[in-house]
């Protein structure tokens, strides 16, 4: 898990002042690369067999527990100067790349050739990705200018999550009997 939290301590709220720019962020980029493979060449003259296989599984995250990538401000009162920033983002880039490749061969001079090739790959990822900003509140400065004194200082506010997470799986095999 990644995570980025501004949160209360000791049950008590709390508070940035003067804040230019308030930016909590959290990102996840895991990677995860697997190759598996085989190759098997049986000649002869007599009853030949060849049999191979190549399995892959990855997993980010299960079913039951999930990779959580979350940026959060919570129980937080920010008090803003003129142009300030507040910026809560979760992104996750996680990304598998699975390959399974696999070949067998068998060469028989007038007997019985058989040739048995198996592949698999399995990839899945489990994720939450959350960008949240609760029970918190953002309030002007209070300037010498009496209409930003009235309507406080303007702030922009952007929280956004995004989930860019990919998966390449191959699984290729060949079986040649002669």
């Amino acid at each position: 898990s990644t995570e980025a939290i501004v949160d209360k301590y000791n049950n008590k709220r709390s508070s940035i002042t003067k804040a230019g720019k308030v930016s909590v962020s959290a990102t996840d980029d895991t990677k995860l690369k697997a190759l598996a493979g085989n190759v098997a060449y049986v000649s002869g003259t007599m009853l030949q067999a060849a049999v191979g296989g190549a399995l892959v599984d990855n997993n980010i995250g299960t079913s039951d527990k999930k990779q959580q990538v979350r940026a959060q401000i919570k129980n937080t009162d920010i008090t803003a100067v003129e142009g300030t920033d507040v910026d809560v983002s979760a992104t996750n880039t996680s990304g598998i790349l699975s390959v399974a490749i696999g070949g067998v061969a068998t060469r028989e001079s007038g007997a019985l050739g058989v040739s048995v090739e198996g592949t698999k790959a399995t990839s899945t990822i489990y994720t939450n990705t959350e960008a949240s900003m609760t029970n918190s509140s953002i309030t002007g400065a209070g300037t010498t200018d009496a209409d930003k004194k009235e309507n406080g200082a303007k702030a922009d506010v952007d929280v956004t999550a995004s989930n860019n997470s990919t998966i390449v799986n191959t699984a290729d095999g060949l079986a040649i009997s002669g």
